[in-house]
């Protein structure tokens, strides 16, 4: 079985054609600098237009990294999400969680009427369970993986999964999340609510009104990070026995989902 971040990076790999199209034209018009036979007043024009490539270059790379930003984040709340449900369907009598999830007495009798094969009944009942907590109507109850310490809450309150959310990826991560919904939501601007929940980790949060802009570094970082927290996850899940045949590599950067990284 491949790690999890390596299945992550697999599953998001499509997000990098975001940067091809650019490096495509740059190229030509190196190329065409090097080798082309022009005459003084064509290869003026020629000059400034490459003028004007290396002026925008840096703004151009900005927007592109920025749109892959938020399609890796997205990407990573849906993975972390699949990596949960797997978690329910395979360790269904190793679940913690005793309260908030209902079922009815109708799916139960239809249920144990259908099968008496245990693994069968077990994975019919996980994915009600699946179901009944995907249809949790309280925003503070509800399974939100755009949220550092609710991610952290809802791995242990099901499986007991620890992760310190004090730790410098972590709060990096945290500090991801609101970036993200800076951009979704407020033109990129930092403001007050921004403001409170970077610094309610203990991280330097940018004045309110600052434009937050992805560079390659921060995108990089981003990776690197995620990458941190899936390890982390990886190990324990061995660490605690929890059985996990790994989520699929289907391509997950759809990033239609809602934004609750409050």
């Amino acid at each position: 079985m491949s790690s999890l971040a390596s299945t992550f990076t697999k599953r998001t790999q499509s997000i990098d054609i975001i940067f091809d199209s650019y490096k495509t034209l740059y190229n030509i018009y190196s190329e065409m600098m090097k080798t082309a036979n022009v005459n003084k007043n064509n290869l003026a024009a020629f000059e400034k237009c490459g003028t004007t490539v290396e002026q925008t270059q840096e703004d151009i790379s900005t927007k592109l990294h920025t749109q892959a930003f938020i399609l890796l984040t997205g990407s990573f709340e849906a993975f972390l999400n699949d990596i949960f449900e797997d978690l329910i369907q395979e360790n269904f009598l190793s679940i913690c969680k005793s309260s908030g999830i209902n079922y009815s007495i109708v799916d139960l009798q239809r249920i144990l009427e259908q099968n008496e094969d245990k693994e069968f009944v077990s994975l019919e009942l996980a994915n009600l369970t699946i179901k009944q907590i995907h249809g949790i109507k309280n925003k503070k109850e509800k399974v939100n993986f755009q949220n550092t310490q609710t991610t952290a809450e809802i791995l242990k309150s099901y499986f007991d999964i620890e992760l310190d959310t004090k730790s410098e990826y972590m709060r990096r991560i945290h500090k991801y999340w609101q970036m993200r919904h800076a951009i979704v939501h407020t033109n990129a601007r930092v403001d007050e609510r921004y403001v409170a929940n970077v610094e309610a980790v203990g991280l330097k949060s940018e004045k309110i009104g600052f434009v937050v802009t992805i560079t390659k570094t921060t995108y990089d970082k981003v990776k690197e990070d995620f990458s941190l927290l899936l390890n982390h996850i990886e190990d324990q899940l061995n660490k605690l026995n929890l059985l996990f045949d790994g989520v699929d590599m289907v391509d997950c950067t759809n990033d239609g989902v809602e934004d609750s990284s409050e």
